[in-house]
């Protein structure tokens, strides 16, 4: 679904939770403008738009330009530096870098999935805990999809060469929705309960098909311009070693580009499928 502007006639109090005529509203002045409230409570009220159904593909596509849109694109950088950063402390680096970065893309999912269309302002860490549970929860996500890779490990002979195979499939078809699952539900229950992940893959087969085709060829993207960045690096290294390290550090924080797209790709299908899958939307407000 898409917003279209200019047709609206309805507002919509967050507080009484109701819609109200335009014609009802009082209006009050607010600096050169007015303000529309709500003619039961007073508070600001927000304009009810009405969508347009558009086809899945076109949002999934959207959906890769979201973490350049507008202020997007500040809180895309802040994140990217604030991950690049982690991942150069000593010994923990990279723990604290993967869990900030998944702790960011948690609430992508959750909120995109609920209608929410800019980018969430970046969470207080207010204790190593809030790194580290998201952290803890994206690798338990990969427990139930990596369990066939796991088992191949223990076998042998042709078996071993059917579980690689299937396993391979399994996890390629299950990871999106267990991660997805994962975020949404925000706890260790869902990461480690295979049947919403099976829900959300047969309760919309087709539509998740053409997102797990999509998060492949972004993963596939991520994984080249990773390559040709580490390959420029290393070319520089040595005549030029003082221009090698702010590249690194600049493509590494550009590179979260490519997570941020892959959770708003999910939040996206979240969102367009709500109905199928159960889950509360947002009304959608456009606040003037």
């Amino acid at each position: 679904m898409t917003s279209t502007p200019g047709v609206t006639s309805l507002r919509y109090c967050r507080r009484c939770e109701a819609d109200y005529p335009e014609s009802a509203c009082r209006a009050v002045a607010a600096g050169s403008g007015t303000l529309l409230v709500c003619p039961s409570c007073g508070m600001v009220t927000g304009e009810v738009v009405r969508r347009v159904e558009r086809p899945l593909w076109s949002e999934l596509v959207e959906a890769l330009k979201w973490p350049a849109k507008g202020d997007n694109v500040a809180t895309w950088l802040a994140l990217g530096i604030g991950v690049a950063v982690f991942a150069r402390v000593p010994m923990v680096g990279g723990l604290l870098s993967l869990g900030a970065l998944w702790s960011y893309l948690f609430v992508v999912v959750q909120r995109g999935a609920r209608g929410e269309e800019h980018a969430p302002a970046a969470a207080d860490f207010q204790s190593w805990w809030d790194i580290t549970l998201p952290l803890l929860q994206g690798v338990t996500a990969l427990v139930i999809p990596s369990l066939p890779l796991v088992a191949a490990l223990f076998a042998s002979g042709p078996l071993r060469v059917v579980l690689l195979v299937l396993g391979g499939l399994w996890a390629v078809a299950l990871l999106p929705a267990a991660v997805a699952s994962t975020a949404y539900g925000g706890s260790f229950g869902r990461a480690l309960n295979p049947l919403p992940m099976i829900a959300l893959v047969s309760r919309i087969p087709r539509d998740y098909a053409v997102t797990v085709a999509l998060l492949g060829a972004l993963t596939l993207a991520w994984l080249c311009a990773r390559g040709i960045t580490l390959g420029l690096v290393g070319v520089l290294g040595r005549p030029l070693p003082v221009l090698a390290f702010p590249l690194g550090f600049a493509a590494e924080a550009a590179m979260v580009y490519f997570p941020l797209a892959m959770a708003r790709v999910m939040a996206v299908l979240l969102r367009e499928r709500a109905e199928e899958l159960g889950i509360e939307r947002l009304p959608d407000l456009s606040t003037r």
